[in-house]
């Protein structure tokens, strides 16, 4: 996860995790969403757990894909700022109750 202490990263975390929840089934323990750039293509893959332990593997809804798309790109951004490196993909992790986890590959 990042450790850029920026108020403005919080926003965007927070809008991405409530982006991410609203793909989910209601009452779901676990989210996570990968990404990952190959050229000039972009793959999204979202898989969810239920409270009691069934997962979902859902694809975001069109429009939902692109605003995850811009959240992930303007995270992406800020965050090449920091360390002069752009990831190649990444994993977030949401848990119920506000965890939120964000893992980036090079």
């Amino acid at each position: 996860m990042t450790d850029i202490p920026n108020e403005t990263m919080e926003i965007a975390y927070l809008a991405l995790g409530r982006l991410i929840a609203g793909q989910c089934p209601p009452g779901f323990k676990k989210a996570v969403l990968a990404m990952e750039i190959e050229g000039e293509r972009t793959r999204l893959s979202l898989r969810s757990t239920q409270a009691d332990g069934t997962e979902v593997e859902m694809p975001p809804s069109e429009r939902a894909a692109a605003d995850i798309l811009e959240s992930l790109r303007g995270i992406r951004k800020a965050m090449e700022q920091e360390d002069e490196r752009a990831w190649r993909g990444c994993t977030v992790t949401l848990i119920a109750g506000g965890g939120f986890q964000l893992d980036v590959t090079y």
